[in-house]
């Protein structure tokens, strides 16, 4: 009896179309091919019976997930998704993507299950709004109301002096990309504690500063950040511009730490103006510590401690986020107590030796005087805004980067010294080649002739320099300036680029 129910069960689940008997027959020779007939029976009908629950659960998912509407097939969550990876893809601001909306929803029948908004269709989906807007008046230094566009403190009608600030839940956000990252980090983690440089790239974890912090916090599993802070042009007819306060772990490796979802997006500054620091970041400076005083909970056996590495930027950024003079003041160095002069024109710095550095507890106390008495001491404005979260001090902890002094800096100064050396007819031929040339399509950025260097884009000049600069050169430099020009490539792809000759690549190139 048991093994004819037990036939009967797998004629309905295969839905075969035989008599009882040859059912029957067939388990039965299956019993009697294998001795222990219990436990294969058993097995079988657990899985039969699992099929058919899970069926059940496919069905009941399927009611629980309503249609568009009741004249098509297709579910409200496989539409909404379409929607919105349309949406996104296309770049439609949410003004427009409400007005898309609506006007799908005007020609659909009623009654259907599509969101009438753009917030309707974001809850749906579960997608958290993770971005917390404040206004922020730039003439009395106030905070606007929700949606509010008119200063009622100062009585200020004027946009351009209201500025808008998005801040992220820097918790919650941490949170997941840890989860997701971790067993990279605890990876690459492991190397670091190890000391083994894998790829001999002499990477951050590696260097002076970062084993200075592990022994400052040895008794704790740290995550640190390298802040970041730069300002982009939002449109070319007006002075919009948006500034993005973000962040790049350091134990992660380099291939992974600078993609761009491997970072943390902090905060978001749109104005006609240029952010002050203080006021923009004062909210999620406190957001930072607060982290900074709790551990970040990834699972039942891992934690994590927040630390601030360092910060970087180009120079503009980082004037604004140390409160320090600019690259043109008498005292533009972070690092060091040269003093600029006049020459041609220009503000000039010359090298002297011996160097005299700016030290921790120099920079610290320059600062605060700065701060208390409101005026410039060698070069320092006031207190940077960071000086509170930031792990190692100032100014250690400021990163001068590869893409900013190289390629916009030495290089770019290298290009045009040698552009206007050439005569006028020289110098169209020299751009005439670069609009010319050809390069692969993973090349993200095309070659801007050097008469526009104003605009021009540090992978456009890393392009110029590696690829284009000797070939096109030759035909107007003496030998000499192109064997110099020659060797200061060669000393940037040695000094900059990963590790041919093993741990003494950094000597050879010097």
């Amino acid at each position: 009896e048991e093994d004819d129910i037990i036939g009967d069960r797998l004629c309905q689940n295969y839905n075969v179309e035989s008599n009882d008997n040859n059912c029957t027959s067939d388990i039965n020779n299956y019993i009697l091919n294998d001795e222990p007939g219990e436990q294969k029976n058993d097995f079988y009908i657990d899985n039969f019976t699992d099929s058919a629950t899970s069926d059940e659960d496919s069905n009941e998912a399927t009611t629980e997930d309503p249609r568009i509407h009741e004249f098509t097939n297709i579910t409200t969550t496989s539409y909404c998704t379409d929607l919105l990876n349309l949406l996104r893809e296309a770049g439609v601001s949410k003004l427009h993507s409400k007005r898309l909306i609506a006007l799908i929803q005007s020609v659909l029948p009623t009654p259907n299950n599509l969101p009438s908004t753009m917030d309707d269709l974001l809850l749906f989906m579960n997608i958290d709004d993770l971005f917390f807007k404040q206004s922020f008046c730039l003439v009395c230094k106030q905070y606007l109301e929700y949606k509010q566009r008119v200063c009622f403190t100062c009585k200020c009608f004027d946009e351009k002096a209201i500025t808008d600030v998005y801040n992220v839940n820097v918790k919650h956000v941490l949170k997941t990309l840890l989860k997701r990252l971790s067993p990279i980090i605890e990876k690459y983690k492991k190397n670091i504690y190890d000391d083994i440089d894998e790829e001999e790239t002499k990477d951050i974890p590696f260097g002076k500063l970062y084993k200075e912090l592990l022994n400052k916090y040895a008794s704790e599993n740290i995550i640190s950040l390298i802040l970041h802070l730069d300002g982009v042009s939002l449109t070319r007819s007006s002075n919009l511009k948006m500034w993005l306060f973000s962040g790049s772990f350091v134990e992660l490796p380099p291939s992974f730490r600078y993609r761009r979802y491997n970072m943390i997006l902090l905060s978001i500054w749109v104005a006609y103006a240029e952010p002050q620091s203080h006021v923009w970041l004062q909210s999620i400076i406190s957001q930072i510590q607060l982290i900074k005083m709790q551990a970040i909970t990834i699972s039942e056996v891992l934690s994590y401690k927040l630390k601030i590495f360092a910060i970087t930027g180009d120079c503009p950024a980082l004037k604004l986020v140390l409160k320090f003079t600019s690259h043109v003041g008498y005292y533009c160095c972070w690092l060091c107590y040269i003093r600029g002069r006049h020459v041609g024109g220009k503000r000039q710095y010359e090298f002297k030796l011996p160097m005299i550095m700016r030290d921790r507890d120099a920079y610290e106390e320059e600062s605060r005087l700065a701060e208390q008495k409101q005026i410039n001491v060698y070069g320092h404005l006031g207190l940077s805004v960071l000086s509170s979260v930031l792990d190692i001090p100032l100014p250690d902890a400021i990163i001068i980067d590869y893409l900013h002094v190289t390629l916009l800096g030495h290089t770019k100064a290298l290009i045009l010294n040698i552009f206007h050396s050439f005569a006028p007819n020289e110098r169209l031929e020299v751009d005439n080649w670069f609009k010319m040339q050809i390069f692969p399509h993973y090349f993200n950025r095309k070659i801007k002739p050097i008469s526009k260097f104003g605009f021009v884009k540090a992978t456009e000049v890393k392009n110029i320099l590696f690829y284009a600069a000797l070939p096109v050169f030759q035909l107007y430099l003496s030998i000499e300036q192109l064997s110099h020009l020659a060797l200061f490539i060669c000393f940037t792809r040695l000094l900059h680029g990963q590790s041919i000759v093993g741990l003494e690549t950094n000597k050879i190139a010097k």
